[in-house]
């Protein structure tokens, strides 16, 4: 299993389509993973949000299109399709798109799933992509990042749960975009997650970074940093160089 984990994975070109970014090599890189007429499967964040998860699979169906990948099929699990989920159907796919949105909603859902098993069985051996939240609920222990007003208080929103267990890196998608946010009166980064990596490695990407895991081995691809036991390193000083 080969698995990319990064905060977005398309941009605006220049006639006005998105595609799939080859910033750092992905698209190249994600191209070389797959085989010729690949089958996709788009498991959403939100299982209720129906208008949601067919406008965004549509919009990532396009973005492939453009970026001239080809896919025998692009389909989507939601509420709707989950009687059909089983290990043997995910095996039938060779990349699995896990998107955006609340971590803890999507954490919720990949469990009734049963996802980190059927990721795990001997059945799957294709490529994972996990986008923004997905790229969170990758690690073996997902951590919960706050982003909504009253997440750092409410007693029955845990900051830690299990993961699939695909990758060893707590990863911080878009850390320039939420580099001046604020939840619950305080800031983000340095009231929040500095505190929260105490015991652990948070490894911080701005949008169009990503990580690589394949045969045992992370890589950061583009600029990246790390929050460590409450002490920062910025995020833009290192490129293209294998994560710690």
């Amino acid at each position: 299993m080969i698995t990319f984990l990064a905060g977005n994975i398309t941009e605006n070109n220049w006639n006005g389509h998105d595609t799939i970014t080859n910033r750092y090599g992905f698209a190249s890189e994600l191209r070389s993973c797959l085989k010729q007429d690949a089958r996709c499967l788009y498991i959403c964040s939100d299982p209720t949000d129906y208008a949601c998860n067919d406008a965004t699979l549509i919009y990532y169906r396009e973005a492939f299109r453009n970026s001239d990948f080809g896919f025998l099929c692009f389909d989507l699990v939601d509420n709707r399709y989950v009687h059909d989920f089983t290990q043997e159907k995910l095996a039938s796919y060779d990349l699995i798109i896990l998107g955006s949105g609340r971590v803890p909603t999507q954490h919720y859902f990949f469990e009734e799933l049963g996802l980190r098993e059927a990721l795990h069985s001997d059945a799957f051996d294709g490529v994972v992509i996990g986008i923004s939240a997905g790229a969170l609920n990758c690690a073996k222990e997902t951590y919960n990042w706050p982003e909504e007003q009253g997440d750092t208080i409410n007693p029955a929103n845990p900051r830690f749960y299990a993961g699939l267990g695909l990758v060893n890196a707590q990863v911080l998608p878009h850390f320039q975009a939420r580099y001046d946010m604020y939840v619950d009166g305080r800031h983000l980064y340095s009231d929040i997650t500095v505190r929260d990596s105490i015991g652990r490695n948070f490894l911080a990407i701005p949008d169009y970074s990503y990580v690589i895991a394949k045969d045992g081995v992370e890589d950061v691809r583009g600029p990246w940093g790390y929050y460590q036991n409450g002490f920062f390193a910025d995020p833009f000083a290192n490129a293209s160089v294998a994560a710690a």
